[in-house]
């Protein structure tokens, strides 16, 4: 058995450049945890790009729907999913969109969904912008009891 201390401290030594470990917590080992809620930045790659920038209003706008309607392909059909139940939060903090998102074992949403809300393809996407997760919160194990 490993302390934490000494966990997070091999941890942090064993990732790759560019991943920093910024905190670590113990977990009961009792029953698994599942994911609740996930946290991602959305940055443009170029911050002077003219056409990745976004109005802070149309994330207001955005979080004000009642519904939020997707269109999924899977297994050769279409079919069209409310996203508005999984979207949490949205706002700019400082020229980056932040998106917290709910993880529910009946579905979520992805950030490029929300991105092609706000007028993006799917595409440009992946050009305009670097997406990353900041944050996991994992759900409290049920006790069956």
């Amino acid at each position: 058995w490993t302390h934490l201390k000494e966990a997070s401290k091999r941890l942090a030594a064993a990732l790759p450049p560019g991943i920093e470990l910024i905190s670590a917590e113990l977990m009961g080992t009792v029953k698994p945890s599942q994911v609740c809620e996930m946290t991602f930045e959305v940055r443009p790659v170029d911050p002077d790009d003219e056409n990745a920038q976004v109005d802070p209003e149309k994330l207001t706008d955005i979080l004000d729907r009642d519904e939020i309607l997707v269109e999924r392909t899977r297994k050769g059909r279409v079919k069209q999913v409310d996203i508005r139940p999984y979207v949490l939060d949205l706002h700019c903090d400082g020229g980056v969109i932040v998106m917290r998102l709910k993880v529910t074992n009946l579905g979520t949403t992805r950030p490029e969904e929300i991105l092609g809300q706000l007028g993006f393809s799917a595409e440009q996407c992946l050009i305009l912008f670097r997406l990353t997760r900041t944050c996991v919160v994992l759900s409290t194990p049920r006790s069956d009891n």
